[in-house]
């Protein structure tokens, strides 16, 4: 029966990405959010979870303040998906055109000078789109840290999507000597890092006003290396084109403590968490991000 549903789940990414590439830009978003809304009809215990942390976040907020974010945020998966599968059709001018760049010199200096970085960003507007548009746009070949989809045939064909510009992935699950080889050859690595990480090895930093696990390798990464960490999304905009804005966090220290480790995270996940305020629609709330009670887990 699994294998019959990983079939269909297949099939109908394959229709999508053929019905996506087809289509104009405006027509995608308008299917994206379609899709987004099906979504959020037949998902009743990821909406429920969606709510709850809107809730959590937003005490201020009405209910139907929070149920319109919980709305947005799902049309928001849809457009990304939509807009993941036409990949293939976008040209280098396409890109250039739909995204704009603003600080683009803190990756193109440190690319210049033969020198890793790590690109750090959430599942915020279109972060697939922001992998795979700044690396064409600047001709920096970005290697993306991914999860692997359950299903093995979806997990292809959107790998299969996000290297089409020059890139490479690599799997989380086995990542960690591949992005030490990549930053000794001076490659960019980038990754999302807002999900909630392991409790019994990664560590607790202030989100929301709540305690949650987040990955402490990039922190860790950034100071035993001295490479800076540039940070950020592609926010959607009224007219369906994104802006990217660029932030650079240099290695505070060369010394690797626990301290500093966690004032480094702490640092880059305010900086998520700002810009999240500032629109919370484009941010994937649908995930289980503080799962975890520290008082749980003593590290």
């Amino acid at each position: 029966m699994k294998n019959i549903i990983s079939s269909i789940i297949t099939a109908l990414f394959r229709l999508l990405g053929v019905i996506s590439c087809k289509s104009s830009p405006k027509f995608r978003q308008t299917l994206g959010k379609s899709i987004g809304l099906l979504l959020l009809m037949i998902s009743k215990k990821r909406r429920m979870v969606t709510y709850e942390n809107i809730r959590y976040a937003y005490p201020e907020k009405s209910i139907e303040e929070r149920y319109s974010i919980v709305r947005a945020a799902y049309e928001n998966l849809g457009i990304t998906l939509v807009e993941l599968l036409a990949f293939p059709t976008y040209s280098s001018l396409e890109l250039e055109q739909l995204i704009s760049v603003k600080n683009s010199h803190f990756l193109t200096e440190q690319h210049k000078k033969g020198e890793s970085m790590l690109l750090l960003s959430g599942h915020y507007g279109n972060w697939e789109l922001l992998a795979y548009g700044v690396a064409a746009i600047l001709d920096i070949p970005f290697a993306i840290v991914v999860k692997q989809q359950q299903n093995s045939s979806s997990d292809k064909i959107l790998n299969a999507y996000r290297i089409l510009k020059n890139n490479s992935v690599i799997p989380m699950h086995s990542a960690a000597r591949s992005i030490i080889e990549h930053i000794k050859k001076g490659k960019a690595i980038a990754m999302l890092t807002d999900q909630a990480a392991d409790p019994h090895k990664d560590i607790f930093v202030d989100f929301f006003g709540r305690p949650a696990v987040t990955y402490e390798a990039p922190a860790y990464l950034s100071i035993k290396y001295q490479i800076p960490i540039i940070f950020g999304v592609a926010k959607r905009l009224q007219s369906g084109k994104y802006e990217v804005i660029l932030h650079k966090i240099e290695p505070p220290t060369t010394e690797i403590t626990p301290k500093s480790v966690r004032e480094l995270t702490q640092q880059h996940t305010t900086l998520l968490e700002q810009i999240i305020r500032e629109d919370p629609t484009q941010w994937s709330w649908q995930h289980k991000r503080w799962k975890y009670n520290p008082k749980d887990y003593k590290k």
